[in-house]
């Protein structure tokens, strides 16, 4: 009896700690926005990342390429980096939906790491609407036009 009691709870456990180490890890592709706003793009190609700045006055440069070294874990280069003036050496990793990039350094005495640039998921933009319909929502609504109903009180005999 008390070995059943017992194994219940082992097989939930079981059961569970199953379940969260099958969760899928977040994945690094997708737009992102910098700590000044701008926003890059990441993309994948044979397990390699790169991010493209699409917005900003780095509009169109690289940001970083990065490869994967475990679930949720990247190491690699970060370009045109607040305050850089080359590429840095980074590690990357996600937590709760954003990219910290981390510079360590080696000292004589050990060795330093440091967060450079945090990173946020980009909102998703609903898709754009043409020019011309833009326009027409833009357009100032016409003053509603209220009639005076012409009404006439006759007598009738």
């Amino acid at each position: 009896m008390e070995a059943r009691m017992i194994a219940r709870p082992a097989i939930v456990l079981a059961l569970l700690f199953a379940g969260v180490a099958s969760a899928p890890a977040q994945t690094i592709t997708g737009d992102w926005l910098t700590s000044r706003d701008n926003t890059v793009r990441v993309s994948s190609s044979n397990g390699r990342y790169v991010g493209t700045f699409t917005s900003g006055p780095n509009s169109g440069k690289m940001a970083m390429a990065v490869l994967s070294t475990a679930p949720g874990q990247y190491s690699g280069k970060l370009f045109n980096h607040q305050g850089g003036t080359g590429p840095m050496d980074v590690k990357a990793n996600i937590r709760s939906g954003q990219l910290n990039l981390v510079a360590c350094t080696s000292f004589d005495d050990g060795y330093a790491c440091l967060t450079v640039e945090t990173w946020r998921r980009a909102l998703q933009r609903p898709p754009q609407l043409a020019p011309a319909i833009r326009d027409e929502i833009r357009k100032p609504m016409p003053r509603p036009v209220i009639r005076q109903p012409d009404i006439r009180l006759q007598r009738t005999p």
